[in-house]
């Protein structure tokens, strides 16, 4: 056999092989999580209701939480038992202002020190807007089988575990979801959501 015919089928082999190794094309189409975090975005106006547990080692208190967003405000209600406030914010980017149960208020431009200090609450307020509707406050995260968030971390070690979703007027939205950090346990049961874009 001539050196030219023994050659020819070890070419034919290496093109293969070139050919198989060959990554598959780039796609400019969007997945389906890059389409629903961009729904998620352009929801500007909206607000919900929701059980909230907070549990720590020294306590465990459970709440009524109402919390309405509009655009960069925030603004949000805790209740206790029987109706009973525990506490009324009002934040937008570098301003807060608190009342507390007894009626006094605050002001500042740091929620999460302000609502410590005078409420003994640890919520991560300035994220929470972006956390509720399942957005990631932060690059680390996770995305479930459905393309949802799963988990997500954000800034002072809070971990985010979101638990369930549900269908609200055709919207799909957390439903359950847990924040942990350290031995602080925080659990949110959304019971109703209401979009007002």
């Amino acid at each position: 056999m001539s050196s030219k015919l023994r050659f020819f089928p070890i070419l034919i082999t290496v093109l293969l092989l070139a050919s198989c190794a060959t990554p598959p094309p780039i796609t400019e189409e969007s997945t389906q999580w890059d389409s629903y975090q961009q729904q998620l975005a352009e929801l500007e106006r909206w607000s919900l209701r929701a059980q909230i547990a907070f549990i720590s080692p020294e306590q465990r208190q459970k709440a009524n939480l109402w919390w309405q967003q509009d655009q960069q405000q925030s603004h949000t209600r805790l209740t206790g038992p029987l109706g009973v406030e525990v506490f009324e914010l009002r934040y937008q980017p570098g301003q807060v202002w608190l009342k507390d149960d007894k009626k006094n208020e605050y002001r500042g431009n740091d929620a999460q020190a302000l609502l410590q200090r005078l409420t003994g609450w640890q919520l991560p307020v300035e994220q929470l807007p972006r956390i509720l509707i399942g957005l990631p406050a932060s690059d680390l995260y996770q995305l479930n089988d459905a393309d949802r968030l799963a988990a997500q971390q954000i800034a002072q070690q809070w971990q985010i575990d979101y638990l369930n979703y549900a269908n609200y007027s055709g919207r799909v939205l957390p439903r359950q979801m847990q924040l942990v950090r350290n031995e602080i346990t925080i659990k949110i049961n959304i019971v109703d959501w209401q979009i007002n874009d």
